[in-house]
């Protein structure tokens, strides 16, 4: 692979946590994102700390407040946001805001 390349592993919620931790620890030598691995922040929350990779949110970037929780608890690494999830260039304004860490937001 070329260097630079980055690879966004999405399962699309379909892991299990116990299947979540299996591949992280498994593929520890493959540099990859894990987008949306579980269906919940529960099941993610609960594998979070012995996994391998960094994980993003996407689907479950509901709303406002499921941002906000998810970066505050240091859940995920970062979001992957469709615009139109989240109501359009507007909104998703929002969204930026509340993903930022604490540190930039001045």
């Amino acid at each position: 692979m070329k260097p630079g390349i980055r690879i966004a592993a999405d399962p699309n919620r379909s892991l299990t946590s116990r299947d979540t931790l299996f591949l992280s620890q498994r593929r520890r030598d493959i540099s990859f994102v894990l987008e949306q691995p579980c269906n919940s922040m529960e099941e993610i929350a609960a594998v979070r700390n012995q996994l391998c990779h960094p994980v993003y949110m996407a689907k479950l970037a509901e709303d406002v407040n499921s941002v906000l929780r998810a970066n505050s608890t240091g859940l995920v690494d970062g979001f992957s946001m469709k615009l139109t999830r989240v109501g359009g260039i507007a909104d998703h304004a929002g969204y930026l805001r509340c993903a930022q860490p604490a540190a930039y937001m001045r």
